[in-house]
């Protein structure tokens, strides 16, 4: 709960003399919280926080600005970071045809820590700019998309209708208060509840990262086909209800 305790802090201290308490959270959040370098290079678990539970995962990124939840049937796979991008591939239980066949399809989160070379418009450019067909879409309108596009090509998947893409990219600043819609209350383990034995607990706050200062692209692809479109999309659909990209 780092953002929510820097926001209060700060709220605190506009309303009148912060108090010597005050001051010792301050210091504590300085000391614990760190801020990764956008040229260095992270593993999976430096950056990500994974909660399972039960029927669905949790995954969350303060230091990349992003936080969803999926089924626990979904099999996933995330790249460490290097050369500024880290990749979030996953992949829904696979989806029955007409002709009862199963096919695999994925969803691709791919993380890139802007180095102002290029803008969001010119980073999606590398991924749909050979597609000049592609479709406008309102799909990600919640994401507040710089691009959306809808992408059929008959040429890929041709055995099983035909290669059919969803794509979205935009771009996000850091915020005032970096994770502060990704943070979650927390259940503490408490012993012996039924007790008369009022043991002071303590709890070790863990060192952890904070958000990159510079600015975040993210591009988003459904990676499907023709023959299981209708059933990628509700797959689609129930995880863009779960990402928070702050």
């Amino acid at each position: 709960m780092f953002s929510h305790t820097q926001k209060s802090l700060d709220i605190a201290t506009k309303l009148g003399t912060p108090s010597p308490i005050d001051e010792v959270l301050r210091n504590a959040l300085k000391e614990k919280i760190k801020t990764p370098d956008a040229a260095k290079e992270y593993k999976p678990q430096e950056l990500w926080d994974y909660q399972p539970n039960g029927a669905k995962n949790t995954f969350i990124s303060k230091a990349l600005g992003v936080r969803f939840t999926v089924d626990s049937t979904w099999n996933w796979n995330i790249s460490k970071y290097n050369k500024r991008t880290a990749v979030v591939v996953l992949s829904p239980k696979a989806e029955l045809n007409d002709k009862d066949v199963p096919i695999d399809y994925t969803i691709m989160l791919m993380i890139h820590v802007a180095d102002g070379i290029e803008d969001i418009k010119q980073y999606a450019n590398r991924f749909v700019g050979k597609y000049p067909d592609k479709i406008a879409t309102n799909r990600f309108d919640s994401l507040q998309p710089s691009e959306a596009y809808e992408i059929i090509n008959k040429e890929m998947y041709t055995h099983i209708g035909g290669g059919h893409f969803n794509f979205v990219a935009l771009e996000r600043p850091k915020p005032t208060y970096p994770g502060l819609q990704l943070e979650a209350a927390q259940n503490f383990p408490f012993k012996d509840q039924d007790s008369t034995n009022e043991t002071l607990e303590v709890y070790q706050v863990k060192s952890s990262f904070h958000r990159f200062d510079e600015n975040i692209q993210y591009v988003l692809i459904l990676d499907t086909c023709e023959d299981i479109y209708p059933q990628s999309l509700k797959a689609l659909d129930a995880f863009l209800k779960s990402l928070v990209i702050e």
